[in-house]
């Protein structure tokens, strides 16, 4: 690849800051081409967060070339609001805060008067961009113009369709754009909508009009792919599956675990709901000594958990619960895309049983290193099997690995990305886009 390749991130989180499958898949993903002599420039579009004009980059955070925030000035691992209101507002929450804690009988009515203006200033910075599904607001299109022409990068990497009018602007400064679409929002929104999860949040129409804007467009699997080239015709998408090294967990610690990891959006806490309710009695009837371990911000959504079950909750690295689980569970009944901890365990040579939604795009898995399983007692049985037989096991474990060292390794993740990016025609950048 070409030294002086550049790509321009662009995203509404910063990647590697919450322990959630898009925000892992980002981060892989950018680190992959950054291990193919990409430089990778980054623009966090999020503003002050957490109420507080300060925002320190954790250990956890993607490793880019540059960061940028265009509402921040960055100082090394801080970044520090340059609204002067902004700042204003953080002093006046501190001293409400503190004033509250000591005080609080002493104008505690005029005090939580102030605090609740000074969180409101905070709300209205973030306005534009708090939620995720909003379409780029005039703030982030002036961010994204005068970063291109300063940058200069080959190509633009949107994270998600709704930020696809972006790829407008780039093309105007005659710069190629890809979108990273992580999910189908449409299907995703469809199958929440059947679990009464939620409310759709694009048609398959309006959605291929936002993907439609850009030069590429990246699934995170292949069933995925097909279905963007039957809904766009004739554009260009290429398949990138999540970026894992594997990681040989070893002999099992525990025979009779179980491991669930899931953060607490609603598809995890409905699947997880449904298999502590309508999973779990059959598997404990069968083996009463099978135990389940419960990993991840979900835990805060499970209100009671049955006898054998225990909430672990988050914690900074998976590696030993991997390690002293003998098969890890994806019971999913609503979502899209790619399911990242699925795809861990596998890298960790643990056997998967998971539901046709926990599945998507690990078609090939099936019958090796994983079992689909859709109703409690199919999903009982297969969890039965796994834990009850060390020959299955054992052999289940092998192809796991293999499996994912040949579907998952970063280089042949990324391969199609760094083609695209080396086929560029960076002296006619404009003739890049409807190829």
């Amino acid at each position: 690849m070409n030294p002086d390749a550049k790509i321009l991130c662009v995203s509404r989180y910063l990647a590697g800051t919450a322990a959630t499958g898009h925000n892992a898949y980002l981060k892989a993903v950018l680190e992959a081409l950054r291990k193919e002599g990409m430089q990778i420039e980054y623009l966090w579009l999020d503003g002050p967060a957490w109420f507080r004009p300060w925002y320190r980059i954790p250990p956890t955070a993607v490793k880019v070339d540059r960061l940028y925030n265009h509402q921040g000035i960055r100082f090394g691992d801080w970044v520090l609001a340059a609204s002067c209101r902004l700042w204003l507002a953080g002093f006046i929450l501190v001293m409400a805060n503190r004033w509250l804690r000591c005080f609080p009988a002493v104008f505690s009515a005029t005090v939580r008067t102030w605090q609740q203006r000074a969180e409101s200033i905070f709300v209205r910075a973030r306005a534009p961009i708090a939620a995720n599904t909003s379409p780029p607001s005039q703030i982030e299109n002036a961010a994204l113009s005068s970063l291109l022409g300063m940058v200069k990068p080959q190509a633009v990497l949107l994270n998600y369709a709704y930020l696809a009018p972006l790829a407008d602007t780039a093309r105007a400064a005659g710069v190629p754009s890809a979108i990273l679409t992580q999910d189908l929002i449409h299907q995703q929104g469809a199958t929440m909508v059947s679990r009464g999860l939620g409310e759709q949040q694009l048609t398959p129409e309006t959605e291929a009009e936002l993907l439609r804007r850009a030069d590429l467009l990246i699934a995170i699997q292949e069933d995925e792919a097909q279905e963007v080239r039957r809904m766009l015709p004739g554009s260009k998408v290429i398949t990138v599956s999540m970026p894992q090294e594997v990681r040989d967990s070893g002999p099992l610690r525990d025979e009779g675990t179980i491991l669930f990891v899931g953060s607490g959006t609603e598809p995890n806490r409905d699947g997880i709901e449904w298999f502590l309710g309508q999973v779990w009695p059959k598997l404990r009837a069968a083996l009463p000594s099978v135990k389940l371990r419960v990993c991840g911000s979900v835990c805060s959504q499970i209100t009671d958990a049955p006898e054998g079950v225990e909430l672990v909750g988050m914690i900074p690295k998976l590696e030993t619960e991997y390690a002293r689980a003998a098969l890890v569970i994806a019971p999913l009944l609503a979502g899209s895309g790619l399911k990242i901890k699925i795809v861990e365990a596998l890298a960790h040579g643990r056997p998967v049983v998971a539901t046709s939604i926990g599945l998507q795009g690990l078609a090939g898995a099936e019958g090796l290193c994983a079992i689909r399983a859709d109703k409690p007692d199919d999903f009982a049985s297969a969890c039965c099997r796994i834990l009850s037989d060390k020959r299955v096991r054992a052999q289940m474990s092998e192809e796991a690995l293999k499996f994912a060292q040949q579907h998952f390794s970063p280089a042949a993740c990324i391969g199609p990305v760094v083609a695209w990016l080396n086929g560029l025609d960076r002296s006619h950048p404009a003739q890049v886009h409807g190829k």
